[in-house]
């Protein structure tokens, strides 16, 4: 299995998260033995990220965009970059119909369990479409 199902501690909310051995390493998560687990590799914030770190985060949120524009028949995928409401580097992939997308604050924090994993399930279809399934459960 390569996506990880994890709850935001905030909202109790589960949420799917792409895996790979990259980002195994980055967020000290792993399902390969042989990965150091003596170091440390979350990291806070993007900034701090090495370019080659990076530059798989940014090739995994393209991946992530075309899917979610497709999944939710949406013009363009904005990216959003924040940090402030989780201590580790990650990137929002969102569909975006106009601007009022990238305010994280017109998102719906009252969202049904059922919608949020239709809209799950959707994307994960989309990617796998696409040719990514070894990367989505």
């Amino acid at each position: 299995r390569s996506t990880v199902r994890t709850t935001d501690r905030s909202t109790d909310r589960s949420t799917d998260r792409w895996t790979d051995r990259w980002t195994d390493r980055l967020t000290g998560r792993s399902s390969d033995s042989s990965t150091d687990r003596s170091t440390d590799w979350s990291t806070d914030r993007w900034t701090d990220l090495d370019p080659e770190q990076f530059a798989h985060i940014m090739k995994v949120a393209q991946i992530v965009g075309t899917g979610v524009m497709a999944a939710f028949d949406a013009p363009r995928a904005g990216q959003l970059i924040a940090g402030f409401e989780v201590p580790h580097a990650h990137v929002h992939v969102f569909p975006a119909w106009d601007m009022g997308g990238f305010d994280l604050s017109n998102a719906n924090p009252d969202a049904s369990a059922e919608s949020m994993d239709a809209a799950a399930k959707a994307l994960r279809a989309a990617l796998r479409e696409r040719g990514h399934d070894s990367v989505v459960e």
